[in-house]
């Protein structure tokens, strides 16, 4: 038998798709609305950025929180609103957050607006008026231009980096480890 084909030990692979997620935002920000090879329509630039905004942002709370808590895939289980997520890492590291001003605020309002896009609630009733009634994604573009999107998850991201002091994590997307051949 190949020595090479009865390999035994330990392997642990994590990807972090927040990564992804937000080199995919950055590509977002940069792409021109007029670019006939665009595969989609450009009025979804912005709600694209919104979702993987908050694609990258879990991403990256799911990374540092199995980073700094054991017991992670416990509490994680079923759904788990982000602002528990985030307050669970921060009750972890010992630091305290307010939900109700700036960066951490920016973040459930964008949570919100994603919500939104991938749960629509739908009313039926009619109206009589004199101008068109905007749609989903006129409220989202005029409210989260993509530079704002990518802005806001890019410093959260740093943020709770910054906080729980993983900064060294925040270009890594993928961890690969084996420990060789089991000792006999």
């Amino acid at each position: 038998m190949n020595k090479e084909s009865n390999v035994f030990g330990e392997y642990r692979i994590n990807h972090n798709p927040g990564y992804d997620f937000l080199r995919l935002l950055t590509w977002m920000d940069q792409i021109d609305p007029q670019d006939p090879r665009l595969p989609f329509g450009p009025y979804l630039i912005e709600t694209i950025a919104v979702i993987s905004a908050c694609c990258a942002l879990e991403g990256y709370l799911n990374m540092v929180g199995k980073e700094i808590d054991k017991e992670w895939n416990e509490f994680d289980k079923g759904f788990k609103p982000v602002k528990d997520k985030i307050s669970h890492i921060y009750q972890i590291v010992g630091k305290e957050i307010d939900f109700g001003i700036g960066l951490w605020q920016e973040v459930l309002c964008l949570f919100k607006t994603r919500a939104s896009l991938v749960h629509p609630r739908y009313n039926n009733k009619k109206e009589i008026c004199e101008e068109e009634i905007p749609d989903l994604f006129q409220e989202v573009n005029s409210k989260y231009p993509t530079d704002k999107t990518k802005q806001i998850a890019e410093d959260a991201i740093d943020l709770l980096l910054l906080d729980t002091g993983l900064t060294r994590l925040r270009n890594l997307y993928l961890i690969r480890a084996y420990s060789g051949p089991p000792r006999l």
